[in-house]
């Protein structure tokens, strides 16, 4: 009505034209416009839509390495509109856990003894909707071939030689 001032949320007068509503994640923007076309207010209700959809990931190919050997990881790549958290488990017990911000996750498996592990990455985002994928880790021993000695005289001389036998 005329001579009134603008009320935030209130759309009654008669000088408002139209509002916009926008979801951006689980917020609900509400901008309300007067007749000239300027913007009157927007009004912003946080965490109202919930959010029951959960993360995803991708699935690494499993790994497997000879001991001894370096530069072996795995990288998960997550998404989630709204990240929160992750926990890190090998072999069922919980090795590493910290916030996620919606980035590459990524866990080095370098320095293990010869066996299988399973390494298994879950993420949350703020409602605790959660997904996990686990990837095989095999570590194979170092192959030993058994050293032959050999004793080699000339010119007088004894050489002692070693090298390992190759089959």
């Amino acid at each position: 009505t005329e001579g009134t001032d603008w009320i935030p949320g209130d759309v009654r007068s008669e000088e408002y034209h139209y509002c916009v509503c926008s979801i951006i994640g689980r917020d609900l923007n509400v901008s309300v416009y007067l007749l000239d076309g300027t913007l009157a207010d927007t009004i912003v209700f946080e965490d109202i839509l919930p959010d029951t959809i959960d993360p995803v990931v991708d699935h690494p190919a499993d790994i497997q390495y000879v001991e001894g050997s370096t530069g072996h990881s795995i990288t998960w790549i997550p998404y989630d509109l709204n990240p929160d958290r992750y926990e890190l488990y090998r072999d069922e017990a919980l090795f590493d856990s910290g916030s996620w911000n919606g980035s590459a996750i990524t866990v080095s498996v370098d320095g293990l003894s010869p066996g299988t592990y399973n390494y298994t990455l879950v993420v949350y985002d703020v409602s605790s909707n959660l997904v996990s994928d686990t990837v095989f880790v095999t570590v194979t021993q170092q192959q030993q071939f058994p050293m032959v000695t050999a004793i080699v005289i000339a010119g007088g001389a004894a050489y002692l030689l070693g090298y390992p036998l190759r089959t």
